[in-house]
């Protein structure tokens, strides 16, 4: 880090922080889980007197100028750029943590997360997390302040990325630098987290030129928008431009139906926490629900706690989501919902979900069940994944209609998988299932369930549960699925890989063989082995041609890509 600047606020600030080598830019760093910072810079960071008085929310009253920013006159590098809203009022805010940057807080919203690994339709026991939405250029060193003892306990996720935090613990503040876009979670405990979305300069800045319906800061609901209907639904017609501002809450959901070239993009955030769900009764309201709809681009805006799912795509045809943010926490949460669509392309998005986080599914049409769906072309890629319930890369378990083909996802890394396997293909109707590819993925953490234990799970069996919800058919296959490059650093003991197809016993289907044919498994490690046919627990049934390769090449999972040219910059910061 530079030392220059450094020196300089410890010139005014006599009490910070005594070792710039400590804090964690990516070069040098570890991408241990918890503090990197060694035992005599930890000294020195905790010898300040922790004699601090409390304010009404219970954090320490600091030194005046400890947050303080101090220009460095002799920094000849390029300045940073740092943009954030201000917090529209009634917003509810988190109470456990403030975050500053440059010499300004940063608000951070309240979010409910799902600590529970069991499902329920009306999920209780939620805890409050805190989220922030910024734009950023080059990179900035942020400061955490609790309301709770630390104790050197911090996980700043993805790993990859090499955020080491750097703890002041007699204050109750980590500070660490952000130099890459992108969404990062400051883990404090297993019950504290904060998500921090860090989005580049500028990037919805085309979508606000051409909008034809914007949303500025502040609350917008059916009670004070009249673009908003009694049902809190915005409904949208075909050539809609939507723009959510920075600072925008957006309390109800957009839909549109049998519609073409619709965008949804900006800073802003959708947010479903003031409508109820419960499975029992049906309740819900589903923040993006698009139906029969072609050319639809979605990009940048937050979804915190819709009330069901997240993204209904039902029947649609060339669609783009890109750096998309979603946090649910309820009932049939899931984040990203396929469903019979093609030429889909889902990008750089950070996606938390108490049920399926990624998932494509096969369907009908209501209006007429004959008539079934083709899923086809459909690509995930450089996105982010915590999954509190159910699976995080799904397909299936509906998949009703025989052309499900061309799915994949690369450069996808798991950060928590707290239930079923996060690699998961479940054939459970009559889809013929092909070319599937899991490439370049890292599961940092597979605290998977106990009763299943399963990181990897595939299969062609019917569910008395879900092969016939929609339609009762035939059971299908699974052929030709590729995983290269899978990285799962940590989770159970004997994680299980199951591949395994069926034999139908259901009457009138004559006892017909489903075989998951051609699955290749390249370089696909588990806490540190090698996986081959070997591999103890293996489970495999009804599997031809099932092929294990090393190209004794380094595994390393998902690629993270730094910014480019960041060690031109300074340290010197412009709020823009």
């Amino acid at each position: 880090m530079n030392k220059r600047f450094f020196s300089l606020i410890l010139s005014s600030l006599s009490l910070l922080f005594c070792s710039c080598q400590a804090v964690g830019l990516r070069n040098g760093s570890s991408a241990s889980e918890g503090s990197s910072v060694s035992s005599d810079e930890q000294t020195s960071l905790s010898s300040s007197s922790s004699a601090y008085l409390t304010d009404s929310e219970g954090f320490f009253v600091l030194e005046n100028s400890y947050f303080d920013y101090h220009e460095d006159a002799t920094d000849q590098g390029k300045r940073n750029k740092l943009s954030f809203a201000n917090t529209p009022e009634g917003v509810s805010l988190y109470s456990q943590a403030h975050l500053y940057a440059a010499g300004q807080q940063i608000p951070l919203y309240n979010v409910k997360a799902n600590l529970n690994h069991v499902w329920s339709a009306t999920a209780p026991g939620r805890v409050d997390s805190g989220v922030a939405s910024l734009e950023m250029e080059g990179k900035v060193l942020f400061s955490l302040q609790t309301n709770f003892p630390l104790n050197n306990t911090c996980v700043i996720r993805p790993l990859a990325a090499k955020v080491a935090p750097v703890f002041d613990n007699a204050r109750r503040v980590i500070r660490f630098v952000i130099d890459n876009p992108g969404s990062y979670t400051i883990e404090l405990s297993a019950k504290r987290a904060i998500h921090l979305f860090v989005n580049a300069i500028g990037g919805e800045d085309a979508t606000k030129a051409k909008a034809t319906m914007t949303f500025g800061p502040g609350i917008h609901n059916h009670a004070n928008d009249t673009r908003i209907d009694a049902n809190n639904l915005c409904h949208l017609s075909s050539n809609a431009i939507v723009y959510l501002a920075p600072g925008c809450v957006f309390q109800g959901g957009f839909a549109a139906d049998n519609r073409s070239n619709i965008i949804i993009g900006g800073l802003g955030f959708i947010d479903g926490s003031s409508f109820e769900r419960n499975a029992d009764n049906g309740s819900k309201l589903i923040p993006l629900d698009f139906n029969f709809c072609t050319n639809l681009t979605f990009s940048g805006f937050s979804v915190l706690d819709p009330a069901g799912w997240c993204f209904n795509l039902y029947f649609g045809n060339t669609i783009a989501i890109t750096n998309v943010k979603i946090i649910s926490s309820r009932s049939n949460g899931d984040g990203i919902s396929i469903q019979s669509c093609q030429n889909v392309e889902v990008k750089g998005c950070f996606v938390r979900t108490w049920d399926d986080s990624l998932v494509v599914k096969n369907y009908n049409q209501w209006s007429n069940p004959s008539v079934e769906g083709t899923t086809r072309h459909v690509h995930f890629s450089s996105c982010r994944i915590w999954t509190d319930l159910a699976q995080s890369m799904e397909i299936g378990y509906e998949t009703i209609g025989s052309v499900m083909d061309d799915i994949t996802f690369t450069d996808i890394t798991v950060l928590h998988a707290y239930h079923l396997a996060p690699i998961s293909i479940h054939n459970a109707n009559n889809a013929n299932l092909t070319n599937v590819a899991y490439t370049n993925i890292t599961v940092e953490d597979a605290s998977v369930d106990a009763s299943s234990n399963k990181v990897i799970d595939f299969s062609t069996a019917f569910s008395s549960t879900w092969s016939t919800s929609h339609k009762t058919t035939a059971l299908g296959s699974i052929d030709t699925v590729t995983l290269q490059n899978v990285l799962v650093s940590k989770g159970n003991d004997s994680l299980i890989v199951s591949i395994k197809g069926a034999i139908d016993t259901r009457t009138g289907y004559n006892n017909s063989e489903h075989d998951i044919s051609n699955v290749s498994l390249k370089d696909v490690s588990i806490k540190g082995i090698i996986i081959t046919k070997t591999y103890s627990p293996l489970v495999t049934a009804y599997a031809p041609n099932l092929t294990f390769n090393s190209s004794g090449n380094e595994i390393t999972g998902s690629t993270y890509q730094a910014t480019s040219g960041i060690e031109n910059y300074g340290w010197n910061i412009d709020i823009v």
